[in-house]
């Protein structure tokens, strides 16, 4: 959904809430954003629009992932092919196009770690559905992410789990591994995997966020939040800003979030306050400067 359809429809929404029309203006007792936000986070329950819509786009995902003998599912592997980096979803693509704003939409969602990509993990059970090393399937990235090393001195980098369990895990080295930060790895991975057990049914799929099954409603409940997070912090920025823009002209501070950290025309003075602000009011990362 476009961002002026939203607004457009989030408007419509306030204006009704409040009983406003495009004659009559009430006044709005609380910020709208408050109205939206879950009654956990102090607010009424509303709903937003936003995060509803982009929970019904990560659901793509969640039914592309557990029903690839689908005719739809056929079609998009047939069209762009399969999704080989388990750290993405589809982020190959670069024709434009309906499944291109899809994948878009999922993508920028678990980059900026609103909706983690480990939020859906694979279950194993008979290991026979899922790859060792590029599968998510214990810890929150797949195994070659975390032993990086390790993948590299595989005999078989496209292995199954299946392939590595004969009553015990059983791995294949290009060379031997018995000292050094390789052979500490080595023990970490097998740390991490000495508990599990194969089992005589199939592989599935479970969704980590408030279910084992995906559901719309998690996924909207933890966008609300996050987003509502993110208004408060706008909200302290907004009344920084009004407090000290007669002190340093036009200053702005935009909240942003994890992946970087941009910094605009700063002073030393002014970034040791600008930090100052951001402990008071706990954002991860900012971007910041002073408009001329």
């Amino acid at each position: 959904m476009p961002l002026t359809v939203n607004k457009r429809l989030e408007s419509l929404g306030s204006n009704f809430f409040w009983g406003s029309d495009e004659k009559t203006k009430k006044i709005s007792w609380i910020s709208w954003k408050i109205a939206l936000a879950s009654k956990d986070k102090e607010g009424l329950g509303i709903g937003s629009l936003f995060s509803l819509n982009h929970a019904l786009i990560q659901k793509w995902r969640w039914r592309f992932i557990n029903n690839p003998h689908a005719l739809w599912t056929r079609l998009i592997v047939a069209v762009h092919g399969l999704n080989e980096d388990s750290s993405t979803f589809f982020n190959h693509i670069k024709s434009k196009g309906i499944w291109y704003r899809i994948v878009g939409s999922i993508n920028s969602m678990h980059e900026k770690d609103f909706i983690p990509i480990s939020s859906m993990q694979r279950r194993v059970n008979n290991g026979a559905a899922t790859k060792f090393w590029h599968d998510t399937w214990t810890g929150r990235t797949s195994l070659k992410s975390q032993f990086p090393r390790l993948f590299r001195l595989s005999m078989n980098r496209d292995c199954m789990v299946r392939d590595c369990w004969d009553n015990g895990w059983h791995l294949e080295w290009t060379r031997d591994i018995s000292r050094g930060t390789i052979a500490n790895q080595l023990d970490t991975l097998q740390n991490n995997i000495s508990g599990m057990s194969l089992k005589d049914i199939e592989d599935t799929w479970a969704w980590t966020i408030g279910t084992t099954s995906f559901s719309v409603k998690s996924v909207d409940t933890k966008l609300i939040g996050v987003f509502f997070q993110m208004g408060r912090a706008l909200d302290g920025i907004a009344f920084f800003q009004r407090r000290l823009i007669s002190l340093f002209g036009g200053l702005f501070v935009i909240a942003s979030l994890p992946g970087g950290i941009s910094v605009v025309k700063e002073l030393k003075w002014f970034l040791l306050l600008v930090q100052f602000v951001i402990m008071g009011l706990n954002l991860l990362i900012i971007l910041y400067g002073t408009a001329h």
